[in-house]
């Protein structure tokens, strides 16, 4: 008579623990170490904690207007020459690819241009043509001492910096991510934020 008690009960708890187990996975995943996460919940950019603010001052904005980062998520590239290379052009294409798939989200989202040296007009023209709604600025200063004093990774052609609609830095994406890792990231925080 115990043992089909206990049988019982054994058999009891193993149900509940069908019930249970999965609830408690779940609970370790999300708030567990940071290893244990699945892939999937991993952002695809460097998150730069603090954020830091992105100093505008010392740009200039090649078509002579006054650019604000706040009120809209920026995407920003950056050159540190007078042409556009591989890399840049690179990263110019897949910010417009970005923008444009954030679909309804389109007006929340920006993408900036800067260049260390002032473009030449070719390739501003260009500049234009391929990418109507980027916003172009230049600087002749060393902009990592200047716009970001506190970061501590120098700022790097190629990369893809994202500044929140407050004006602070607060993640890039090394050159050649591929751009659907940069849109989730960004979809992510758009819902958020």
């Amino acid at each position: 008579m115990l043992t089909k008690l206990v049988k019982k009960r054994l058999y009891m708890l193993a149900v509940l623990g069908l019930f249970i187990a999965p609830v408690a996975l779940s609970v370790l995943l999300v708030w567990g170490p940071e290893e244990w996460r699945p892939a999937g919940m991993a952002n695809h950019g460097t998150l730069i904690n603090p954020p830091q603010p992105f100093i505008m001052t010392g740009l200039q904005a090649e078509n002579g207007g006054v650019v604000k980062l706040e009120g809209k998520w920026t995407l920003i590239v950056i050159d540190h020459g007078a042409r556009c290379l591989d890399a840049c052009r690179q990263a110019l294409h897949d910010t417009r690819q970005i923008r444009l798939a954030t679909g309804k989200d389109i007006g929340r989202v920006r993408r900036l241009y800067i260049s260390q040296k002032q473009l030449s007009p070719e390739m501003k023209k260009l500049l234009l043509e391929q990418h109507p709604e980027l916003l172009m600025m230049r600087t002749d200063s060393d902009w990592n001492s200047q716009f970001i004093p506190r970061l501590k990774n120098p700022l790097e052609a190629g990369r893809v910096y994202l500044v929140d609609p407050h004006g602070l830095l607060m993640m890039y994406f090394p050159a050649g991510l591929p751009a659907k890792g940069l849109l989730k990231d960004l979809q992510r925080l758009m819902k958020v934020a």
